[in-house]
Formats: structure tokens, sequence, C-alpha cells
């Protein structure tokens, strides 16, 4: 039964482009015009000196508005706080953050990196970024 199962998707697998590594990424099949899009993984720690969680509190919401737009649009895909293990059990007063994490959808990492450099969270010495290359976005 499984064996005849596998034989029924594979014809669908044969569409895919097989040579589709270049340089660390997998790329659209070549019959599609549109330029390629990328998942990008942006790991945002905090900053650690004492002002870094004041700092992050004041432009909290400037930084809350500025990414609805972007998810909307569908390059942010999504993002949110990283919070210490203990915190997961802690009351909400009790939590500490610790950083963000965030999953950008952009044809380039210059674009994901100009985006982050313009956030308030960078700009405003809350966290410093290390953006990872992701892997193709396939629809």
């Amino acid at each position: 039964m499984l064996r005849s199962f596998s034989r029924q998707l594979r014809p669908q697998y044969s569409l895919v482009n097989r040579t589709h590594l270049q340089t660390g990424f997998c790329r659209r099949m070549a019959s599609d015009t549109a330029s390629p899009k990328y998942t990008f993984v942006v790991y945002a720690p905090d900053l650690t000196d004492p002002e870094a969680f004041d700092r992050r509190m004041k432009v909290r919401q400037q930084h809350l508005s500025a990414a609805v737009p972007a998810n909307q649009s569908g390059y942010l895909k999504m993002g949110g706080a990283m919070l210490t293990p203990e915190s997961l059990t802690a009351q909400p007063g009790d939590k500490k953050l610790v950083g963000s994490i965030l999953f950008y959808e952009a044809s380039s990492i210059e674009e994901v990196r100009k985006s982050v450099e313009e956030d308030v969270y960078y700009s405003g010495n809350v966290v410093r970024m290390v953006i990872a290359s992701g892997s193709a976005t396939l629809d």
C-alpha cells in the first residue's frame, strides 16, 4: 500500500526543478517570472545594560505599530519577544524579555537588514541584530 501511494505522489514531485540549489538557497522554478523570495530569520537579543528594558518599553508601541503593515503585506511573516525559560511559567509581571525573533520573506538579505536597522528597537539601542540566511519560500 505504501509503495503504491509513493508512486502516486512521484509525478507531482517530478515537476520540481531538480537543479534548485544555488549558493545555499533553493530557488523557485525557472518558469516563475517573479523574483525569488527567501525566508530570513532575525535573532535580535536585547542589550544587557541596566537601562535596556526601560528603552524597550518606551518605544514598544511604536515598534508594534510599525510591524503591522509589514505583517499584513506578507513581508514580516511572524515575530515576537523571546522570554527566559523560567518566564514561561512565571506570573505576567515576573516575565523577563531577552530579545526578539522575526521571520521575513524577502528577495535579499540587504532588504531585511535595512528593515531591521530602521526599526526603533535597533535604532533605539534596545537590541542587536543577527540575520540567518534562510531557505526558499515555496508557494
